[in-house]
């Protein structure tokens, strides 16, 4: 990518507002810039940075969504949400 690229996850924010909503957005530009073009790879991220950045999972709404600054141009194929693999996540938080 050439310009700054977010994943970003939302959920429903407080009890008793249904407008309310709360969620997280991560900076995963270094994380995709070293990546080959035309190859497949697989990337993963701890849960954990969402969580730390907002994230409420239990009262999730929209689990993954990517967006770029600028043109960004990528295939996905098996999305997933795996609980218990921050030890294998290409980007990890403590």
């Amino acid at each position: 990518p050439n310009s700054k690229v977010l994943l970003e996850a939302i959920c429903h924010g407080g009890e008793g507002d249904e407008h309310d909503q709360c969620g997280a957005q991560l900076d995963i530009t270094s994380l995709l810039q070293p990546l080959a073009v035309n190859e497949w790879q697989q990337v993963s991220v701890d849960l954990a940075c969402l969580q730390k950045a907002g994230m409420r999972f239990g009262a999730t709404v929209s689990p993954f969504g990517l967006f770029s600054e600028g043109a960004l141009k990528l295939g996905l194929a098996d999305v997933q949400i795996v609980p218990g693999m921050a030890e294998a996540a290409s980007m990890r938080c403590q």
